[in-house]
């Protein structure tokens, strides 16, 4: 009677939000408290970041705006080092760690899926590798296994190109360090929105559930699911609830569901219920 529910998740939203430019429709007193905030907000990157080239630190991270919202996997931690260095303004280096990132997250697809699609077509020749640098032939047997979202696939492919004229001697990537680099953040973004994302249409998620992300009940052993986002989530029934306890959120849940299975439907319509005498 449970679904896996994904709790593990990061974005941030201050690229974004530095975008924001109030509209007609704001009150007097939205646009006060939006002025407040983006003061706020500028003062703690320049306490991050430092006062010099402040303007042009601020307006890396407009050009880069938010961080792409993701699951907790093996991605965040290099994917937001990335960006840090686009927005201190050393290009090339979040150029080539895009770049470098992409693979890596290739890698890891490849050779934690292997054993699981073993003798299926493409998968032989990464059979005994630590690590490749074939990005065609990773993509391609990503995308061949159905791993690989069709949108994501192409991102990949164009992140490749990217790679390949960063990595490779390129008298244009002198001139144009930083918008290379903006170009390769923005199709990594994009990767990691489509493949990796914490909310979406993905084929995985329970459709229309508002506010959450839920594991359909049969993908839950797909071995990318299982790979990626079983270990981001965790499996509550349709009785459980959440509370914001001591700086953190908190999962309360029943013990006593029966041994039953039902549909992803059936599950949604107890949860309604539950939460109606809830409140």
């Amino acid at each position: 009677m449970k679904r896996y529910r994904v709790f593990a998740f990061h974005w941030d939203s201050t690229g974004d939000l530095l975008n924001r430019e109030p509209t007609e429709e704001w009150s007097e007193e939205a646009n006060e408290l939006h002025r407040q905030d983006r003061e706020r907000m500028i003062e703690g990157l320049t306490l991050r970041y430092g006062k010099w080239v402040i303007e042009e630190k601020l307006e890396n991270l407009q050009t880069i705006g938010g961080q792409a919202f993701s699951i907790v996997a093996y991605h965040n931690r290099f994917y937001a080092q990335a960006r840090e260095a686009f927005i201190i303004g050393a290009y090339y280096p979040a150029l080539t760690a895009a770049c470098a990132l992409g693979e890596r997250i290739l890698n890891h697809l490849i050779l934690g899926l292997r054993d699981d699609y073993k003798g299926q077509p493409g998968w032989s020749e990464f059979e005994t590798v630590t690590s490749s640098s074939n990005w065609r032939a990773m993509i391609r047997t990503l995308e061949n296994s159905g791993i690989l979202l069709p949108a994501a696939a192409i991102e990949f492919r164009a992140l490749m190109n990217a790679r390949h004229r960063a990595i490779h001697f390129n008298p244009a990537t002198a001139e144009k360090d930083r918008e290379f680099a903006n170009e390769a953040l923005k199709q990594l973004d994009k990767i990691i929105t489509v493949q990796f994302g914490a909310f979406g249409f993905q084929p995985w998620f329970i459709p229309d559930v508002a506010g959450a992300a839920y594991i359909r009940k049969e993908w839950e052993s797909n071995p990318f699911v299982r790979l990626v986002y079983i270990p981001a989530s965790w499996p509550v029934g349709p009785h459980h609830w959440m509370e914001y306890e001591e700086g953190k959120w908190s999962i309360h849940d029943r013990e006593d569901y029966e041994e039953r299975e039902i549909t992803d439907t059936e599950y949604f319509r107890l949860q309604e219920e539950f939460t109606q005498k809830r409140n």
